[in-house]
C-alpha cells in the first residue's frame, strides 16, 4: 500500500483488494484455530488441506508469504497459481470490440473513448476516470496522452475521438461545472465520474475489464519489456512485471527473436 501511495492517491480497487487479502489472512488464522493449531505450528499438511478445501484460498497468499518471510510461520510451500495467458479468442475479441467502438456512433462518446483507452493502453477504469484535459496534447496534428513519464501518441481515429470528447463532455451543465478539468466529469460538482459507474457502462457495451485489459497488456508486452511499459503507461514497475510474468511472456526470448529477424538477409 505504501508503494502504491507513493505513485498517487489510492484507488477504491487498490484498497478493496488489500482489505480482501487481509480478511483472507484472518479467515486462515480462524481456520487454523478450529483445527487446534496456530500459525507458528502450521504444517504442510495443514496448508495443503486449506488450499484443497477453503473458498478462495489464494487470497491468503500475501499474508502467508509475509508470515514465512518474517518467521511467524514455518517455511512451507504454497501451491503455485498461474493465470492462463490470453488465447487467440481473447485477442480476437479485443480487436472486435475496438473496431466496434471506433465505428459505432450509437455508443456514447465517453464510453467509446474509455473503452479504446482500455483496449489499446490497458488502462483500468480507476485510472481512466482521473484523466484531465491537461494530459492531452497536440503535436504536429498528433494527439498525445500523458499518463506516464512521456506522452503516448494515440493512433487515429482514437485521437480524433478524444478531441471530440473534450468538446462534448457529459454532466458539465447538470453539475454546474463548465470549467471542469476532468475528461470524464461526474454529476457531483468538481468530481470525476465514479470508476464503478464507468465500468458498468463499459460492460453494457461489451467491454470486460478483467479479460480485455489482460489481452491489451499482452499485446503491448509483445513489443516492449515490462519496465518500458510501466514508465510509458504510468504503471507500478513491480506490478507490471508481475502481470507480464503471469501472462507467460518472456521478453528475453522475444528480443532474441527480433534480433535474429532483423539480421536475416
Amino acid at each position: 500500500m505504501r508503494s502504491y501511495a507513493d505513485t498517487g492517491p489510492l484507488s477504491y480497487e487498490v484498497t478493496a483488494a488489500a482489505r480482501a487479502r487481509t480478511n483472507a489472512g484472518i479467515r486462515l488464522l480462524s481456520w487454523l484455530r478450529g483445527r487446534g493449531t496456530r500459525l507458528d505450528r502450521c504444517s504442510q499438511a495443514d496448508l495443503d488441506t486449506w488450499y484443497a478445501n477453503a473458498s478462495h484460498p489464494h487470497g491468503a497468499d500475501d499474508f502467508l508469504n509475509w508470515a514465512i518471510r518474517h518467521r511467524h510461520c514455518p517455511p512451507l510451500r504454497l501451491p503455485s497459481r498461474r493465470k492462463p495467458s490470453p488465447g487467440k479468442g481473447e485477442e480476437a475479441e479485443r480487436k472486435r470490440l475496438l473496431t466496434r467502438l471506433l465505428t459505432d456512433d450509437t455508443i456514447a462518446l465517453d464510453v467509446r473513448v474509455a473503452g479504446c483507452l482500455m483496449l489499446l493502453l490497458a488502462q483500468p477504469t480507476s485510472r481512466i476516470v482521473t484523466f484531465t484535459l491537461d494530459q492531452i496534447d497536440m503535436d504536429d496534428d498528433e494527439v498525445q496522452l500523458r499518463i506516464g513519464r512521456h506522452p503516448v501518441p494515440l493512433p487515429e481515429p482514437v485521437g480524433r475521438l478524444v478531441i471530440q470528447l473534450t468538446a462534448a463532455r457529459q454532466n458539465l451543465t447538470s453539475a454546474g461545472q463548465p470549467d471542469s478539468p476532468w475528461l470524464f466529469p461526474g454529476q457531483a460538482p468538481g468530481r470525476h465520474v465514479q470508476s464503478k459507474q464507468l465500468g458498468k457502462r463499459l460492460a453494457r457495451a461489451g467491454v470486460r475489464s478483467s479479460v480485455n485489459r489482460r489481452a491489451a497488456l499482452a499485446a503491448l508486452a509483445a513489443d516492449a519489456p515490462a519496465p518500458v511499459l510501466a514508465e510509458a503507461l504510468g504503471f507500478h514497475p513491480r506490478t507490471t512485471a508481475q502481470l507480464v510474468g503471469e501472462l507467460g511472456i518472456d521478453w528475453a526470448d522475444y528480443a532474441a527473436a527480433k534480433t535474429r529477424s532483423a539480421s536475416a538477409p
